[in-house]
């Protein structure tokens, strides 16, 4: 059990290449914010990286940003990772896709760009699915203060809370919606992933009257139009542990934000940290198991 916790807590640091820092932000809206912050070696105040602030989806927590965080602060990035409101060991409160939040993405996109060891004119935002809408609250508050955003499994037009048209100035935008996606419905006006690149929400942010070619940039990193649409063989809740989604990640900001540390795409760690939680795991069970037995072993029964 503690072998199996320390070695998942090694690989969650790239084996000591990162720091990883449990920390609370007192965000805008008056609640705590609960997030990890990874800072590379590399990164100091002398030479600043670029960062990102991922969050995760609706009624879950900022671990489930983690394989997404090793992976780029492996690479160099200064993440954050963070518990909306209402959400893991954050204060407030928030409803099912309550639109426009607060989910205290502003603050904590502030706190980021503040750090001495963050290059704040290089800062990405990625989500997952209500993240989505998480990262999009704090792109449109705060314009100057991010370079590029990427969507897991959502996008930055939820039916019924922002409009193509309000998010068309949106910079740098990825998309990854999987083939098998739910919520093509909520999130595209069409039935399945497979539909998404017709979907008229889609072309029109994309600035398209034809269905959305995947794989290919719409418009120019360099100004902020840029546009790409990823579509891997997923489901949604497959994506924080999709090694083709992560890949992704990885791969559009190393475009958009520059690659402190090139290491290619494919080459993940994660999993490994995902073996050792699994280790430890087992081992709690056994622990319970045998303490069980040793307690029952000293129950007396009487004079029989």
């Amino acid at each position: 059990m503690i072998g199996g916790g320390a070695f998942a807590s090694y690989v969650n640091s790239d084996f000591g290449f990162v720091h990883v820092y449990q920390i609370s932000i007192y965000g805008d809206h008056g609640a705590v914010i609960s997030a990890m912050l990874y800072v590379p070696s590399t990164a100091s105040p002398k030479h600043p990286a670029p960062a990102v602030l991922a969050v995760n989806g609706w009624n879950n927590q900022k671990e489930f940003m983690q394989n997404v965080a090793i992976e780029l602060a492996r690479r160099g990035y200064v993440v954050l990772i963070m518990d909306p409101y209402g959400h893991g060991l954050s204060g407030g409160t928030i409803g099912l896709l309550i639109a426009y939040g607060p989910y205290g993405t502003v603050s904590a996109l502030k706190y980021l760009a503040s750090l001495p060891m963050v290059n704040a004119s290089d800062i990405g935002l990625v989500g997952h699915s209500m993240g989505g809408l998480a990262i999009t609250e704090a792109a449109l508050a705060l314009p100057s203060d991010y370079r590029s955003m990427f969507f897991m499994e959502s996008t930055p037009f939820w039916y019924g809370f922002y409009s193509p048209s309000l998010v068309s100035h949106l910079k740098n935008v990825a998309i990854a919606f999987g083939l098998y996606e739910e919520l093509g419905p909520l999130m595209m006006h069409e039935p399945t992933g497979f539909d998404a690149p017709r979907s008229p929400l889609l072309m029109q942010f994309f600035n398209t009257s034809q269905p959305v070619v995947p794989n290919v940039i719409y418009g120019s990193i360099s100004d902020g139009t840029a546009r790409i649409l990823y579509q891997p063989p997923i489901t949604h809740a497959q994506a924080t542990d999709d090694p083709t989604e992560i890949a992704e990640v990885i791969q559009w900001f190393y475009q958009t934000l520059g690659a402190p540390i090139y290491i290619p795409p494919s080459n993940q760690i994660w999993q490994w940290k995902v073996v050792g939680t699994g280790i430890a795991l087992f081992g709690a069970f056994i622990f319970l198991f045998a303490a069980g037995s040793y307690c029952l072993g000293q129950v007396s029964l009487g004079p029989w």
